[in-house]
């Protein structure tokens, strides 16, 4: 089983519960799939940590499943509980199967719907906060949500943030930011239009800005790392033209 095909069987036994009337689920035909599920997640745990970052993720679903079969394994199972545990589980898998897509190795196109707003927030972070020695941040608008991505990076790597504007929630949560991250800093450029953001040797462009991450449907393009240099060099063009903000 992959993980889209274990990310869809979720979305099933989700799907199945939430037409259910009762308040405690009692069925064998509602529990034995969920047991299924919890079951079947060390294969796919194994397969995809195979050659990819994904430690912090696994972690978190780990959880998930840990309490889901706790809840599954009472007497009286709340209905709602499990929808819960189910939903969280759904939320944080779908990252995880563009990811293991994407393989983060070369170029992609990955889309985001309507109504995918905490899978993309997810997804960002989870592609950014992998670096270990610089993130580099081309984004005309910023906001608090741009650090609220940011944070949970290395305290001593290097991040560079390249804007024109910020809104009103920003030079607090940017102090308050640049304290634990003593290595970040930002500049203003009134020429910044594109979304841009280099990750160590790794690239991607995002349609909308990161502030506004999941409000619309979204596109991003993944370099591979050739044209991630590209990308680099391209950022860095604009950085040395960039007025420091303290």
């Amino acid at each position: 089983m992959t993980i889209k095909e274990y990310h869809e069987n979720v979305a099933k036994q989700l799907a199945l519960l939430k037409r259910v009337k009762t308040e405690t689920i009692t069925a064998e035909k509602y529990l034995e799939p969920i047991r299924q599920l919890i079951g079947s997640w060390s294969g796919i745990q194994t397969a995809l940590v195979n050659g990819q970052d994904v430690s912090v993720e696994v972690k978190q679903i780990g959880i998930v499943i840990s309490d889901l079969a706790t809840e599954s394994g009472k007497e009286k199972r709340p209905r709602l509980k499990l929808i819960g545990k189910l939903r969280n589980l759904k939320n944080l898998l779908y990252p995880l199967t563009l990811r293991k897509e994407l393989s983060l190795s070369g170029s992609g196109l990955v889309v985001f719907h309507d109504n995918q707003e905490f899978a993309l927030y997810t997804y960002l972070k989870n592609q950014i906060t992998v670096g270990k020695t610089h993130v580099l941040i081309l984004d005309g608008y910023v906001s608090e949500g741009t650090l609220n991505i940011l944070y949970g990076l290395p305290r001593d790597i290097i991040i560079k943030i390249l804007t024109k504007s910020s809104d009103a929630t920003f030079a607090t949560a940017w102090k308050k930011f640049n304290k634990e991250y003593k290595k970040a800093e930002i500049r203003k450029n009134s020429n910044v239009h594109d979304r841009l953001v280099v990750v160590d040797d790794r690239s991607f462009m995002s349609g909308p800005s990161l502030k506004d991450a999941g409000n619309k449907p979204t596109l991003l393009c993944h370099f591979d790392k050739s044209d991630s240099q590209k990308a680099q060099d391209f950022f860095e063009l604009f950085w040395k033209k960039g007025k420091k903000i303290s």
